[in-house]
């Protein structure tokens, strides 16, 4: 189940401004002009405010699950296809391990990445274009892992990976090994959407094959 786009005005509550994002002063905050650091605590920032200390009662009906998604990850192994099998059947095997042993449940963002987070010049950083899907925390950073730009060198690295992950287990207190192996499953599982879509799976790939010496 690929994630669904919600309606443009459909933000999640605590990033959700009174009026449409067109005052944003800035496309995104990819820029060179922000550090690796300065970049990742604004995530953590917005994690930190989006999801909601309680599983809202209704989310559960409302929206899918990160199960749901990652039931791709089997789907796609048992057909075969252009992502090795080492890859698969190790994100196969860590999914499963995570799903059954998550944290508090949320309703996440879902897609929450460089790209989708713009300035306001009344409100500062928000979120936008929310995927909704229910799951523990941690999750969450794995799309941040695979961006800011289409050039995998400039964020499949061990070294920056290490950084991201580090600024965040400082920020949330998120646990490192949950982190980077839920990250390495999204990677996974990216890179099989971007296949079943025609399009180039190498920044979920790169991501995956980065991460992989590091669990």
């Amino acid at each position: 189940m690929k994630p669904t786009h919600l309606p443009p005005c459909c933000i999640l509550p605590e990033a959700a401004p009174s009026a449409s994002l067109s005052t944003a002063q800035a496309p995104c905050f990819w820029s060179a002009r922000f550090r690796v650091d300065e970049a990742t605590g604004i995530i953590c920032d917005l994690i930190a405010a989006l999801h909601r200390p309680a599983l809202p009662a209704d989310a559960v009906n409302q929206f899918p699950s990160i199960e749901d998604w990652g039931s791709e990850l089997k789907s796609y192994r048992n057909d075969a296809g252009a992502i090795p099998f080492n890859l698969l059947d190790r994100a196969v095997a860590l999914f499963a391990e995570l799903a059954s042993s998550q944290g508090p449940r949320r309703l996440l963002h879902g897609d929450l990445h460089h790209h989708n987070i713009l300035y306001d010049q009344h409100r500062g950083w928000v979120a936008i274009d929310p995927k909704g899907v229910v799951g523990e925390s941690p999750y969450e950073i794995g799309s941040a892992l695979r961006n800011p730009t289409q050039d995998p060198a400039r964020f499949a690295v061990a070294s920056i990976i290490e950084r991201r992950i580090a600024v965040v287990g400082e920020r949330l207190q998120f646990d490192r090994d949950r982190v980077l192996a839920w990250a390495f499953a999204q990677a996974v599982l990216s890179a099989i959407w971007c296949i079943q879509d025609s399009r180039d799976p190498s920044r979920g790939l790169a991501t995956a094959h980065a991460i992989l010496p590091l669990l």
